[in-house]
C-alpha cells in the first residue's frame, strides 16, 4: 500500500509537473488529507493554491473554494483545465458570468503558438455579440487565410500541441532552476505555479536600464516589470521557446563579462 508521501509526489508530478513541494506545502496538504482543519498564512508566491488544489484532485467528491479574487480564481481554473485531460477537474462560478460577460482565449500560451496571433471571444448575449461583430467591420482586424487555416488545424490536434508545450516548459524550468541557483544574490526566483511566464526579482537599480543595454549589446530581450504596472526591480521571462536554453547561456556569459547587469 502506498504511503501518503508517495501519493502526494506522484500526483504533484502528474497534475503540475513538479518534482518537489515548496516550503511547508506537503505538511499542509497532508494535514488536509487527514481530515483536519487548516489555517494557513503564506506570502504572495508561496504556493497557497496548490494546498487546496492537490487535495481536491486526490480525494473523492467535490471541493468548493470561496474567494473574493475573481480574476485570480478564473486564471487558476483556466490553468488547471489547460493542463489536465479531465473535463471535470475544475469549474468557475461567480457573479460576473452574465450575458454581458466576455471570455477571451487563444492559441498563444496553452498550445504554444503565439506566432499565429489568433484567438476568439465567447459571448453569451446575442445583442452584445452583434455589437462586437458590427464594431469589427469598422476595423482592419482580419487574419489572413493561412492563419485561419493553421489555427483550425491546430485545434484538431490541440492535445498533442499542449503536451509538447508542457514538456518544453518543464525542460526550460529545470534550466531556469539551475541558472538562478547559480545567482542567488542577483535574482529572486519563484517557480510559476502554472503557465509559461515568470516574474523574477532582479536586484539591480533599474531592470529597464539593464534590459535596454542587454538588447543593444546581445539582442536578448527581457521585459522590465514596470511595463506591466509593477516596479523596476523585476523582469518577466517566457519559458515556452525552444531557444530558451541558448538565450540563458548567452545571458549568463554577458553577466560574467559586464558589471552593468549586477548591483
Amino acid at each position: 500500500m502506498k504511503q501518503i508521501g508517495e501519493i502526494l509526489h506522484e500526483n504533484l508530478k502528474k497534475y503540475f509537473g513538479f518534482d518537489s513541494f515548496k516550503g511547508n506545502q506537503e505538511e499542509i496538504i497532508t494535514n488536509v488529507l487527514n481530515g483536519n482543519d487548516s489555517f494557513v498564512l503564506m506570502p504572495t508566491g508561496g504556493g497557497k493554491s496548490l494546498c487546496y488544489q492537490l487535495p481536491a484532485l486526490i480525494k473523492d467528491g467535490t471541493a468548493i473554494v470561496i474567494s473574493p479574487l475573481i480574476a485570480l480564481m478564473k486564471n487558476q481554473v483556466d490553468a488547471m483545465r489547460s493542463f489536465s485531460l479531465d473535463d471535470g477537474v475544475a469549474h468557475f462560478l461567480n457573479s460576473s458570468l452574465t450575458k454581458n460577460a466576455i471570455v477571451l482565449s487563444g492559441l498563444s500560451k496553452t498550445v504554444g503558438l503565439p506566432g499565429l496571433r489568433c484567438g476568439w471571444l465567447i459571448v453569451q448575449g446575442q445583442a452584445l455579440r452583434d455589437n462586437i461583430m458590427n464594431w469589427k467591420f469598422y476595423t482592419s482586424i482580419c487574419p489572413p487565410v493561412p492563419t485561419e487555416y493553421l489555427a483550425t488545424a491546430a485545434l484538431k490536434v490541440w492535445e498533442t500541441l499542449r503536451d509538447r508545450n508542457i514538456a518544453r516548459i518543464g525542460q526550460n524550468l529545470e534550466l531556469a532552476d539551475a541558472f538562478f541557483a547559480r545567482w542567488p544574490e542577483l535574482f529572486t526566483w519563484r517557480r510559476p505555479m502554472a503557465g509559461s511566464t515568470a516574474l523574477v526579482g532582479y536586484h539591480v537599480p533599474s531592470v529597464r536600464a539593464v534590459s535596454e543595454k542587454l538588447a543593444q549589446e546581445e539582442g536578448i530581450l527581457i521585459q522590465p516589470a514596470d511595463m506591466l504596472g509593477s516596479d523596476d526591480q523585476h523582469m518577466r521571462i517566457g519559458l515556452g521557446r525552444d531557444s530558451f536554453g541558448d538565450v540563458l547561456t548567452r545571458f549568463e556569459d554577458w553577466l560574467n563579462r559586464d558589471s552593468a547587469g549586477k548591483p
